[in-house]
């Protein structure tokens, strides 16, 4: 993608607060993005200072903010080798088996459906 079409999306994230950026790791450092409320990592970083990283784009400025990590069973080694970098105990671990997860997308993406999702603790 251009640059110029980078900094054009990049604005445009910033001043719609419904909208969505899907990005890289040259997401995570470096760029100022106010008023990030979640982060959805789409696979285990692969290291926890990149999980850090991208997790700081949120709750920034001692605000709240909800990090989910999606992952393949064949990412659970570096799943389980962050958590013990990071100290785990500092972890809400919800577990979302993959078949179940399909079945929701596939759910959600029939746009004649409304769905509300609720995590409770």
């Amino acid at each position: 993608m251009p640059q110029r079409q980078r900094i054009k999306n990049l604005e445009r994230f910033r001043d719609d607060p419904h909208e969505v950026l899907i990005a890289t790791d040259v997401a995570a450092r470096g760029l100022d993005i106010p008023h990030v409320e979640h982060v959805i990592h789409y696979q285990v970083p692969r290291t926890a200072e990149n999980y850090v990283h991208r997790s700081g784009r949120t709750a920034r400025a001692s605000r709240e903010g909800l990090t989910i990590l999606m992952m393949d069973p064949s990412e659970a080694y570096l799943y389980a080798k962050m958590c013990r970098t990071l100290n785990k105990s500092k972890f809400i671990n919800l577990i979302f088996y993959l078949r179940l997860t399909e079945l929701w997308i596939s759910k959600i993406n029939n746009r004649n459906t409304k769905y509300e999702i609720v995590l409770s603790k």
